[in-house]
């Protein structure tokens, strides 16, 4: 049985003070032969943060970024998996999967300002049964 990894990492830096972070989005694909896919694994990772500057407190929502995969069907359909996931999922028929990993942003409030040195990545484990 074929495997797959689908895997991406972005690092967003600044070595100037700013009022605004703007959320990153990085995504990854591969198609797929439309045999039975089992997702195995999806993880996502963070490392770094965004932080008030005078400070250095870390400012965010979360310790770990937000990602889906995405399993497109034999008839179009999409099927959403959600991150974090370490049990192995049911059969699909997909033709194709994008994995996207997504971590938030900030805007200050009066005089705040923000340093941001933040690496977000993630990774899916997919097993495909080509058709008989």
């Amino acid at each position: 049985m074929p495997s797959t990894m689908l895997q991406v990492e972005i690092v967003q830096e600044s070595d100037e003070i700013v009022t605004s972070v703007p959320p990153i989005t990085v995504r990854v694909f591969e198609f797929l032969r439309f045999g039975q896919t089992i997702v195995r694994e999806i993880s996502a990772q963070k490392e770094g943060g965004i932080f008030a500057a005078a400070s250095g407190t870390s400012i965010g929502y979360s310790s770990t970024p937000y990602a889906v995969l995405t399993l497109f069907l034999k008839g179009g359909e999409p099927v959403f998996l959600l991150a974090p996931s370490h049990v192995s999922s049911p059969p699909f028929e997909a033709g194709a999967a994008i994995l996207e990993i997504t971590d938030g942003g900030v805007t200050s409030i009066g005089d705040t300002q923000l340093q941001v040195a933040r690496r977000i990545g993630g990774h899916a484990y997919l097993d495909e049964q080509p058709e008989a």
